[in-house]
């Protein structure tokens, strides 16, 4: 550094005219590295500056290189490891405890200050504030290093990304440390079969490699790599804590006994497990029914019940053996305002697939998929375009097609869906179309399911439907279409879940603040009483309590603690809306008429509409609506979402080009 000498890194992007979306996402690493930068194990940021237009990192200089270069073919000696690890885990903890996601730990990002004798983990380039993230299904836009991903970061658990997800992470880097190898052993060129082992591979034990590593490491390697997040350590505070015994035991006699991992792990945050409990015969029944269609069969799949009972959470467990074949999953849901618009979740769903295709498929393959659609929709394909015009992109403009009369016009168009449709249900690649809110479908969308479900012609297709059947008589056109099929031969299986019992809500509090069932049995039949069972009421009435402070952890006891009295006299809590609407008091003015603006649009809406709606600028709409995203009431489409608000008003010529990023109201 040219003002006192001293020795600097400088991060800056490769390109000298990088895109706009890598200039964000550069510019969020700055925003996030400054944030971490007092913590010990993080490198230090000094400034960030401006050359040629572009932005620079400057960071301190470590005179070391990254673990890799540690790391032998039998790993790291065992006292070099301990050093390393529990440095590692408390830096980690520190981050996590700025709410912030790393999402990319692994030797290359983490450095060892031999003489120092100290951890620098670096490269916060695709982390994230968010405290819970929805990761993408596409595996080529995948983020993060393949071999050291979570499960959740691959999109097939039906799981959002936390905090945890760091820990699966160090799992797989303390297991390389202690034996030079990784947990599984794929093709680097394979993405999808690094995807499986993750998901559905077990890892080798430690003493597969060396008998002489201690039994009790091989405990906690195997608890930071749980495929769940619940069943990983849930507290940087625990995992530090098992490392430290570990390695006092080894100082001290050469010898590490075997143990309970985990024994003092319990987490600050207050998360409510990401499982679903009392559905074990549903999800079941809905795996039955998946293997149908991988077999070759097409089959109609129903799911009714109450608003908030966990039709769609239910539904979304098919990701998991998606992963085992070449599936596509695609949704759609239909919005009780927008009944006036035909097909609307059809096409919302088909037009996500057509994304996939094009960002996931080599060019080669999108050539193939341009021909075998063109000859599929010959010369009418423009009646599909104007409802899916990402289909435009693959097969390029198509010619005008004649008008004809209105039953001429229908028939086209179902023959044209149904010839779309057959491209994606084959053997070698079935296809699941999840179709949401049934109950305020067009007559029209209704037709056109029942197409689908009677085309013989079709094979490996599975439609699954859901519906509030509370909302629906037995003369709603929907159920008169279901009867219809039935008659035609069509076995539907068909789902009506219940509320949760008390053992199942007593079950999730005990796993959300890490108690045994008999302590936390009386609050479990008050939030029973309180919320009927049904699931969505159930957590946000437990995100309540904890948010004003009845359900806390007590720092001196080191354990979770709540008022039964105080619960019992909430008077917010006597039904859902109040839950809710206590959630929406408690947000700023301004997030709120952002918020008001945006139930207009729809269910899903984009950022750049309400911008215009609210005649504000993008960037002021994105920093608005972040407290509503924070608290959960929003869900963004992730990272593009988080490269917008990290952005100034000195970056808007790069945020117009963010038009696309959307939310949708959970």
């Amino acid at each position: 550094r040219v003002t006192d000498g001293l020795q600097v890194a400088i991060k800056t992007l490769h390109e000298e005219f990088p895109t706009h979306e890598e200039m964000a996402r550069f510019k969020k690493e700055c925003n996030l590295q400054l944030k971490v930068t007092d913590i010990v194990g993080v490198a230090d940021v000094f400034s960030i500056e401006t050359v040629n237009n572009q932005q620079a990192l400057v960071l301190e200089w470590i005179e070391a290189g990254d673990l890799n270069g540690l790391i032998s073919d039998t790993g790291v000696d065992i006292e070099l490891f301990f050093k390393l690890a529990i440095q590692l885990t408390q830096a980690l903890g520190e981050i996590h405890q700025q709410y912030i996601i790393h999402k990319d730990i692994n030797p290359r990002n983490i450095l060892w200050d031999g003489p120092n004798q100290a951890v620098k983990i670096i490269d916060f380039g695709i982390a994230s504030e968010l405290s819970r993230q929805k990761p993408n299904l596409n595996i080529e836009l995948l983020k993060g290093s393949l071999p050291y991903i979570s499960p959740e970061q691959t999109g097939r658990m039906n799981r959002a990304i936390d905090y945890r997800s760091d820990f699966y992470s160090l799992g797989i880097t303390f297991y390389q440390l202690l034996t030079g190898k990784l947990p599984y052993d794929v093709d680097n060129d394979d993405p999808m079969a690094w995807v499986h082992c993750h998901i559905a591979r077990e890892a080798k034990p430690l003493q597969y490699y060396d008998p002489l590593i201690s039994s009790a490491l091989d405990a906690i390697i195997r608890k930071l790599m749980a495929k769940n997040a619940e069943a990983r350590y849930q507290s940087a505070f625990g995992i530090k804590n098992d490392l430290e015994y570990c390695f006092t035991q080894w100082q001290q006699t050469g010898v590490i006994s075997e143990f309970v991992p985990g024994q003092q792990d319990i987490s600050e945050h207050f998360e409510i497990p990401q499982i679903l409990y009392g559905r074990e015969k549903e999800i079941a029944a809905l795996m039955d029914t998946f293997a149908g269609i991988v077999k070759g069969e097409s089959k109609m799949f129903l799911v009714s019940g109450y608003s908030g009972i966990g039709k769609s959470a239910l539904i979304n467990e098919v990701h998991r053996p998606i992963l085992t074949k070449q599936v596509y999953f695609i949704a759609g849901k239909f919005d009780q305002f927008q009944r006036n618009i035909p097909y609307s979740a059809i096409t919302q769903a088909f037009r996500s697939l057509m994304s996939q295709l094009l960002t996931e498929s080599s060019q080669q393959r999108l050539l193939v998929w341009r021909q075998e659609l063109q000859l599929a929709l010959g010369d009418n394909a423009q009646v599909l375009i104007e409802i899916i015009p990402e289909l435009e992109q693959i097969i390029g403009v198509q010619p005008a097609v004649a008008h004809l009369g209105t039953e001429e016009n229908q028939n086209r168009f179902n023959d044209l869906f149904l010839r779309f449709l057959g491209l994606f249900t084959e053997k070698d690649c079935p296809l699941v179309l999840f179709i949401d809110d049934l109950q305020w479908a067009d007559s029209a969308s209704i037709n056109l399911l029942k197409q689908f479900m009677l085309n013989r012609q079709q094979c490996c297709f599975l439609l699954i439907g859901a519906y509030r059947d509370n909302e629906v008589d037995s003369q709603h056109p929907f159920i008169h279409t279901v009867e219809e099929l039935k008659r035609a031969g069509l076995d539907i299986p068909h789902l009506i879940l219940k509320p949760l019992q008390i053992d199942h809500v007593n079950q999730l509090l005990a796993e959300s603040v890490s108690a045994d069932l008999q302590s936390t049995l009386p609050l479990a039949k008050l939030v029973v009483a309180k919320t009927a069972g049904n699931p969505f009421y159930v957590n946000q009435f437990l995100k309540n309590i904890y948010e004003i402070g009845l359900l806390f952890f007590d720092v001196s006891t080191h354990c979770w603690q709540w008022d039964l009295e105080k619960i019992k006299r909430e008077n917010s809590s006597d039904n859902v809306v109040d839950l809710v609407v206590g959630k929406l008091q408690r947000l700023p003015n301004e997030t709120r008429q952002l918020l008001r603006l945006a139930s207009c649009i729809g269910n899903v809406f984009h950022l750049h509409t309400l911008s215009v709606i609210s005649e504000n600028n993008l960037l002021a709409t994105a920093r608005q609506l972040w407290p509503a995203v924070n608290v959960g009431l929003l869900l963004t489409d992730g990272e593009r979402y988080d490269l917008l608000k990290n952005l100034d008003q000195s970056d808007d010529n790069v945020a117009r080009n963010f038009h696309d990023v959307s939310a949708r109201f959970l």
